[in-house]
């Protein structure tokens, strides 16, 4: 039953840590558009200034959402800066890192490029987030004081926002507390909380090949589920410990494993709600 699958935010110690759809979707726009740019610069001649145009574009989109929402907080100059020129100069930093990583001139493949561009961008936005997110919960004033404090963020006792960036630990979020000393109970939500994880990352892995077969045909090292649950060996392979640089980078996969999940039961709940209402309307009708 759907009741089962997605227990209440009474009984969740990991419920408020579901990541949302709009908050996702809005990453992965922010992220292609941090992809698009530079490429569309780099064909007109003018990737050199691909950073102020990007920081430009960070400030105008604050502005605009500032418009929409009146009553939102801004994003401070230490937000704004940061990200724009990260985001910006994104592209020569990742032909960098193709050059390093596989050793030699040409670097990625364009297909290669893109993905790692992509996979990387969306890393950034959703670290500044969290980020963002923790200082705006513990009000902390604007400035290079507060990165002292970002460590707690990632702290379980202080992790007291509804905010998470990687759903790399918990799944698909039951992460159920025992309802009680009832030892029956107690090994249905164990197993509940093991059979989610083990969904969770075997999705991940099927995820994973199939995009490394987009990206990185040429090799078929990491194809096998079990190295794709890994997330080790997607986007390039190289021989050294360079690879793990895949697991960070493929944090956009494991959000979509999750956000999927659970648009998908969310959609079987309103379906059920929507059923039972039609037969409760059509049980009265027939009273009548």
């Amino acid at each position: 039953m759907i009741t089962i699958m997605a227990p209440s935010l009474s009984t969740s110690s990991a419920a408020t840590l579901r990541i949302p759809l709009r908050r996702f979707a809005t990453q992965v726009f922010f992220s292609v558009l941090a992809t698009l740019i530079p490429n569309l610069l780099q064909k007109w001649d003018i990737l050199p200034i691909s950073g102020f145009i990007v920081l430009y574009g960070v400030a105008y989109t604050d502005l605009a959402l500032a418009f929409r929402d009146p009553l939102a907080k801004p994003r401070s100059p230490y937000y704004s800066i940061p990200l724009g020129m990260s985001l910006g100069y994104l592209h020569q930093i990742t032909t960098a890192i193709g050059e390093r990583l596989l050793d030699s001139s040409s670097g990625f493949s364009q297909t290669q490029h893109v993905a790692f561009h992509f996979c990387l961008a969306f890393f950034i936005i959703s670290e500044f987030e969290f980020y963002r997110a923790y200082s705006e919960s513990k009000n902390f004033e604007p400035s290079l004081n507060v990165i002292k404090h970002f460590i707690l963020a990632n702290v379980d006792p202080n992790h007291v926002f509804p905010v998470s960036r990687d759903p790399w630990g918990f799944g698909y979020g039951y992460m159920t507390l025992f309802p009680g000393p009832d030892l029956e109970m107690t090994w249905k939500y164990c197993g509940l909380n093991i059979g989610q994880w083990l969904l969770f990352w075997i999705n991940s892995g099927l995820a994973n090949i199939l995009l490394k077969r987009m990206v990185d045909p040429s090799s078929n090292y990491g194809e096998v589920l079990l190295w794709a649950m890994t997330s080790t060996c997607v986007l390039f392979t190289t021989e050294d410990l360079w690879l793990l640089l895949n697991v960070p980078l493929l944090r956009v996969v494991r959000q979509a494993n999750h956000v999927g999940f659970w648009t998908f039961v969310e959609v079987m709940e309103w379906w059920e709600a929507r059923a039972e209402a039609h037969d409760e309307y059509a049980g009265k009708l027939l009273d009548v």
